[in-house]
């Protein structure tokens, strides 16, 4: 983490402290990996306010200019704005409600916000390099699970033999709601798991992601459980052209929305447009879904250093749906895809 993001958006809103109190955005500025506490950016220094829960997590994990801790941790807040009183402060307008935009407001002199998705929009070499462990194991999860399949078995148990799998390697969440669809449930883009016994031929579409060291990893893959309907083999050939042509056409300088044409004409030029119901792709790190986007409207340029998803699909009713989707890093020559799972039907 940089400070000059902070101190450029403090100079920019003529403010006085960047006030910090999301879990992500903790550990972004300060490795704090506990849920609760705030941390005060402040004439550069780094400023800890936690509960006495935290008293060894937050010197243990962070190095902190000062640190204050309290007993209660509904005094926290309270003393945060004792520390700021007759400041401007400014805080992330992703992390706040309306509920607390009203607190904020009668606590403390100016409040402005911020939006902390620009700040980690590009990561450092040191995110990319966590981010492609944690997808290697993701790779590694997928694979091992897959053969574990079976006719008979429900769509949640597909998700016990996936946290099974994450458990032998040390991983101890995913890192959304792990979407397993099987049959003509794959129709449903966020099929989540469900009670559904998946059935000999089923196409089964798995979307799921770990947390690993405070980073998310995403990726879909389709399979058939047997012999594959020849429709959908089909349109699971039309979505992998898709997914690869937009691959192919991530660089730097390049909009979201530009990527995501690639993908939406190609489906479209197919024949099944109009099953190509939502966007390409969005970045992730911190968070499952960050900025920036692959989709209608993005007109952020991609830099080096970000990371999108490539994930087009067609969902058709009463038949099924196919998705497929891979991370992909801006590099300053192109792109580098970080999943290696196979996507090729055999």
């Amino acid at each position: 983490m940089s400070l000059k993001n902070f101190k450029n958006s403090l100079l920019d809103r003529d403010a006085d402290v960047f006030i910090i109190n999301s879990q992500p955005m903790l550990r972004y500025v300060s490795q704090f990996t506990g849920t609760e506490g705030y941390v005060l950016i402040f004439k550069g220094k780094l400023v800890g306010f936690f509960d006495t829960r935290y008293a060894l997590q937050s010197k243990t994990e962070c190095s902190f200019d000062e640190i204050y801790l309290f007993e209660d941790k509904t005094q926290v807040l309270g003393e945060v704005a004792k520390h700021c009183k007759g400041l401007h402060v400014c805080f992330d307008a992703n992390a706040t409600t309306m509920s607390q935009d009203q607190l904020y407001k009668s606590l403390f002199a100016k409040i402005s916000y911020v939006d902390t998705f620009d700040f980690r929009m590009i990561k450092s070499d040191q995110e990319i390099e966590v981010i492609k462990k944690g997808i290697a194991i993701a790779d590694n999860i997928l694979e091992l699970t897959i053969p574990m399949i079976k006719p008979g078995m429900r769509e949640n148990e597909v998700v016990g033999l996936l946290f099974m799998n994450m458990i032998a390697q040390d991983i101890k969440h995913f890192s959304f709601n792990t979407i397993v669809a099987s049959g003509i449930r794959s129709a449903f883009p966020h099929g989540v798991a469900s009670s559904k016994v998946i059935e000999a031929n089923d196409i089964i579409t798995i979307d799921f992601g770990i947390m690993y060291e405070g980073y998310c990893t995403d990726m879909t893959r389709t399979t058939f459980l047997g012999e594959a309907n020849p429709k959908l083999v089909e349109i699971y050939n039309v979505v992998l052209e898709a997914n690869e042509l937009a691959i192919a056409a991530c660089r730097p300088n390049i909009t979201g929305e530009e990527i995501d044409l690639v993908a939406r004409d190609h489906i479209a030029l197919k024949g099944f447009g109009q099953y190509f119901i939502h966007g390409t792709g969005h970045s992730l790190g911190l968070e499952i879904h960050e900025a920036p986007y692959v989709r209608k409207g993005a007109k952020t340029l991609l830099q080096p250093g970000m990371l999108v998803t490539i994930e087009p699909g067609i969902y058709i009713e009463g038949l099924g749906g196919v998705r497929i989707e891979d991370v992909v890093l801006i590099t300053e020559d192109g792109f580098e895809v970080l999943t290696k799972s196979p996507k090729h039907l055999k």
